[in-house]
């Protein structure tokens, strides 16, 4: 019966759903709740809310396109979207949500042209567009969702052999995530084999034009593209994460619905679409090399390129059951196990959000994944935005009131929601400091690690009074165990210090031994 209905009638509900938890997770109005919690991290949290400030800087300073943790891609479109609305934030998830409903309807065409059932194919897109992590995705600032999008509209033109606009289309993937560079080689592969040089020349159009840029910008010396990631994962191996130092791929996504998914993508009819699905599993195969060996860690939205490919897989190979392994009175069994399947594997997947796996008791089924390390829900009041607000406006002041005060250190990353786009437009420095005082200290000597767009893309910052010789005078917003001469504004809990600083590009001190970061 729901096969029946067509398939744009669904959009409407997906719309509704993920705007309702976009309204949900927005921090504006008059409450909010803090819901995607998805193994130890919270994904509408400080990586969202950094890069949606950071969107603010797509039309006022060219450096932003110049670090590579904002692609350019992905700077120039939520920069739109921002700029458009006003920094609205709600709304400019509404809108994120449209381009991800786009993404969305692409693949399940895709799906339909590889001449996949429609029963199929439906059932293979609602494993995908309900899956959390999808969900969260689609509704944020990350350049994930961009990267969906634009691989699945370029699926989508590649099999209607329109080759010069998938080509451009897969140019753009590794300008909206680094690992678009694994989607794009297969297809620029296939180009080639086909003799379409045109096309496939386009497809390092883009990236061709990115390389000048980037050469340019840094006078030839590339290492300053990189070098900031390096120092990231010298400081990361010394404090101890355990909700991302290991890798549970099969505890994350249910186990039944990657491993068919992976053999889908191998029955007949499937292998010429090898330019579709390859670049999934090179991904795959590096993210997981690099989390073996240390050298990154594992974050269940890293997986999100292999996700069109997977679908496409487990469409396919449910069709290939139902259609040619089934036979007669066996085939109606087989549809009706492949619908309990998809609905369990709905279902199963919603454990992904830590709150609601802490109140099904903590298991994964078929396979046991990691601990729950946010078991609630957690609500932000009026009053807790309105101390968040006023934070914001009081940076603002500050920033005004003493032209001294040239630097910004956040910790607390929800200002990040309500911050000025006045900031943006000045020669204000704002830095993420993403490790609290007590991890700086025992893994840094007391360095104040920080990121951001502006000259190496990382430096330390070591914190003193506001006077006497001193590189200049920042605002850190954050808890810090301070002397009581440091100047401090109270709102709620939440605390901004004004404090003088030396900036370096080495910490005070570096221990080898690795600090617990939970307690």
């Amino acid at each position: 019966m729901l096969a029946r209905v067509p398939a744009w009638c669904y959009l409407p509900l997906l719309f509704l759903l993920y705007t309702a938890l976009a309204w949900l997770g927005s921090l504006e109005g008059e409450f909010a709740y803090r819901w995607a919690w998805v193994e130890g991290s919270n994904l509408l949290g400080i990586d969202d809310a950094y890069r949606y400030y950071l969107s603010k800087y797509a039309f006022t300073s060219g450096q932003i396109y110049a670090w590579d943790y904002v692609l350019p891609a992905s700077t120039f479109f939520f920069g739109a979207i921002n700029a458009f609305l006003g920094s609205e934030i709600f709304l400019a998830r509404a809108v994120i949500v449209c381009f991800s409903l786009l993404g969305i309807t692409c693949l399940y065409r895709a799906i339909r042209m590889m001449n996949l059932s429609l029963w199929t194919a439906l059932g293979a897109m609602a494993i995908y567009a309900l899956m959390p992590v999808v969900v969260i995705m689609n509704m944020s600032f990350y350049g994930e969702m961009l990267l969906l999008v634009i691989f699945s509209a370029a699926v989508f033109f590649y099999l209607r052999e329109r080759l010069l606009l998938a080509a451009f289309l897969i140019s753009l993937l590794p300008l909206a995530r680094p690992e678009g560079i694994f989607l794009l080689a297969p297809f620029s592969l296939a180009l080639l084999m086909r003799r379409q040089y045109a096309a496939f020349l386009m497809t390092g159009a883009s990236g061709f034009c990115f390389l000048l840029f980037l050469l340019y910008y840094f006078d030839g010396d590339l290492t300053l593209l990189y070098e900031w990631r390096v120092e990231i994962r010298r400081i990361w191996s010394l404090f101890v994460m355990p909700n991302t130092y290991a890798f549970p791929l099969l505890g994350t996504f249910n186990p039944l619905w990657v491993i068919p998914a992976a053999v889908g993508l191998l029955v007949p009819g499937m292998r010429r679409y090898w330019p579709i699905w390859s670049g999934a599993f090179l991904w795959l195969l590096f993210y997981s090399t690099l989390v073996a060996t240390g050298l990154s860690s594992y974050e269940s939205r890293y997986l999100i390129a292999c996700f069109p490919a997977l679908t496409i897989g487990f469409a396919a190979l449910v069709d290939y059951i139902n259609n040619q392994v089934a036979k007669d009175l066996w085939a109606e069994y087989s549809r009706l196990f492949s619908g309990f399947l998809v609905v369990f594997i709905v279902g199963e997947h919603m454990l992904q959000i830590d709150p609601i796996k802490h109140r099904m008791g903590g298991e994964r089924v078929p396979l046991q994944s990691m601990r729950v390390f946010n078991p609630d829900f957690v609500r932000v009041t009026s009053e807790d935005l309105e101390e968040i607000s006023g934070m914001s406006r009081k940076i603002s002041h500050l920033f005004a009131e003493h032209p001294r005060i040239d630097t910004l250190l956040v910790f607390n990353p929800d200002i990040f929601y309500s911050l000025s786009p006045y900031i943006a437009r000045t020669d204000k420095r704002v830095f993420l400091a993403p490790l609290p005082q007590q991890v700086s200290i025992g893994v840094t000597g007391g360095s104040f690690f920080t990121y951001g767009q502006f000259g190496r893309k990382y430096a330390y910052f070591d914190l003193y009074e506001p006077k006497g010789a001193l590189d200049g005078i920042a605002i850190y917003a954050g808890y810090l165990d301070a002397p009581e001469t440091i100047p401090r504004y109270s709102f709620g809990d939440r605390r901004l210090f004004v404090v003088g600083y030396r900036e370096r590009l080495e910490p005070a001190d570096l221990i080898d031994m690795p600090v617990q970061f939970y307690q």
